[in-house]
């Protein structure tokens, strides 16, 4: 969750950047150009942000996989054990 958070703070301090710009620039643009450079840019972050989400959520997810089907194994070696042993005794 942390990743995540970091990520998207990264994403918006970026395009915050970049917004910040377009208003500097303004007054050498056209309002209609100025809106379409303004819907652009969000639209653009949204779909970094989306992007990143789902890709931090997949790596999560696989990581959480893995951890389960390394306990899964784990827990399978000892019952083996643990029957092996009860069935020497």
């Amino acid at each position: 969750m942390g990743d995540q958070l970091t990520e998207v703070n990264a994403i918006k301090t970026q395009f915050k950047i970049d917004y910040d710009v377009l208003q500097k620039l303004k007054e050498f643009m056209t309002e209609q150009t100025l809106n379409e450079s303004v819907k652009k840019l969000r639209l653009k972050e949204e779909n970094l942000l989306r992007d990143t989400g789902l890709k931090i959520n997949k790596a999560q997810a696989e990581e959480e996989s893995r951890v389960r089907k390394e306990l899964d194994k784990k827990h399978c070696q000892e019952q083996i054990e643990f029957r092996t042993l009860t069935a020497t005794r």
